[in-house]
C-alpha cells in the first residue's frame, strides 16, 4: 500500500512538471507571436530584440531555444535574465513569471519611458500594468490584453492580435 501511494505521489509529480514545461513552451511561442504583432517606435530598431526575464522562470530555456532559430525582422532576439525590472530598461519585452507578479506596478513607468512591453503570467496583471498577461481556462494557455497599456507605452498593437486575445481595458 505504501508503494502504491508513492508511486501515485511520483506520477503526480511527474505530470505536474510535465504540464509546467508544455505551459512555458506554449507561452515562449506566444511571447514569439507578439513580437510579429506589437509595433516598436523606430528608436528600438536599432539593436538587438532584448526579452528580459525577472527572476527565475521554466520559460527561459524555451526561449533561448527559440532565441537560437528564430528573429525580430532582422534582428537577434537576446535573453536576458534579470533581478529588478530597472536593469531591463534597455529591453523591448520585459517578462514576469507568478512569482514575481509582484513587481509589476514598479516597472509601468520604466515601460513607458522606453517603449517596454509588460508580459506577464496570471489573469488580472494587465489591470495593474501589465500589457498582456499569460492565463490558462479549461487547461488551454491564453492571453488577457490590454490595447490602452501597450499604447501608453508608445507601442502599436495589430488588431489581429486582440482578435486572438481577451481584450480588458
Amino acid at each position: 500500500m505504501k508503494n502504491l501511494s508513492l508511486a501515485i505521489v511520483s506520477l503526480l509529480l511527474i505530470c505536474s512538471i510535465k504540464s509546467i514545461a508544455q505551459d512555458a513552451k506554449v507561452e515562449s511561442g506566444l511571447m514569439y507571436y507578439l513580437t510579429k504583432y506589437v509595433e516598436w517606435p523606430a528608436n528600438k530598431h536599432s539593436s538587438d530584440f532584448i526579452i528580459s526575464i525577472v527572476g527565475n522562470s521554466s520559460i527561459e530555456t524555451f526561449l533561448e531555444s527559440l532565441a537560437s532559430s528564430k528573429m525580430v525582422g532582422t534582428r537577434k532576439i537576446v535573453i536576458n535574465k534579470v533581478n529588478e525590472p530597472q536593469e531591463a530598461k534597455n529591453s523591448h519585452i520585459i517578462f514576469f513569471p507568478k512569482k514575481k507578479i509582484g513587481n509589476i506596478s514598479a516597472a509601468t513607468g520604466l515601460a513607458k519611458s522606453n517603449n517596454i512591453l509588460i508580459v506577464s503570467e496570471g489573469s488580472g496583471m494587465v489591470k495593474k500594468g501589465a500589457g498582456v498577461s499569460f492565463t490558462e481556462k479549461n487547461g488551454k494557455t491564453g492571453f488577457e490584453i490590454s490595447p490602452s497599456v501597450i499604447k501608453s507605452c508608445g507601442l502599436k498593437v495589430s488588431s489581429k492580435l486582440l482578435d486572438l486575445g481577451t481584450v480588458i481595458n
